[in-house]
């Protein structure tokens, strides 16, 4: 059968090495497509903790980028430095949210757990103290005035809470890479 060119088993003509092979057939960029797809997406907990811990950093990312953006533009239009450092505080629910998000994201993948956990607990520490300390002293219902001792441990324990949620967005991003180059 050799010398007539066909494969006696296939029926076909038989390749010879170093000849081209012409197009793929449809069934095999179908099965290429879907072995690059799960060979980028890794296992259905790595697919999982990649989507927690890509949402998780957007929700974390959304009150540091909206207060940058405000301050911005209350900068060029008041001629001055303002900045809501607040704002963080204010939008505690998306920080909470996208936590919660990359601590289930970096459970599932088994990765970075330690640190996600300690920097959430710890900025939510700090915005709890911040926040007592300010009911406790008076500062939050106006009975002291907005300066002294008091009024700067409050501002120190929020802008260090807001490092905090910068920080742990990076960490988001890291956890994100480290997951999606794994898969």
């Amino acid at each position: 059968m050799r010398e007539s060119g066909l494969d006696a088993k296939r029926d076909r003509p038989q390749r010879r090495r170093g000849e081209a092979t012409g197009s793929p057939s449809a069934e095999q960029v179908v099965r290429l497509a879907s072995k690059s797809l799960i060979c980028n997406w890794g296992t259905g907990r790595q697919r999982a903790g990649l989507i927690c811990a890509v949402t998780g950093t957007v929700l974390l990312w959304i009150p540091i980028g909206l207060m940058i953006v405000t301050a911005f533009i209350g900068t060029l239009s008041a001629g001055r430095l303002l900045m809501d450092y607040f704002m963080p505080a204010e939008l505690f629910f998306l920080v909470l949210a996208g936590w919660i998000l990359l601590l289930i994201g970096s459970l599932v993948t088994q990765r970075m757990r330690i640190l996600v956990a300690a920097l959430g607990g710890a900025a939510f520490v700090l915005l709890f103290a911040s926040q007592l300390t300010a009911v406790l002293s008076g500062l939050a219902s106006g009975a002291i005035p907005a300066e002294g001792p008091i009024w700067y441990l409050v501002l120190g324990m929020l802008i260090l809470y807001d490092l905090l949620v910068i920080v742990l967005g990076v960490a988001g991003i890291r956890l994100s890479h480290a997951v999606k180059t794994a898969a």
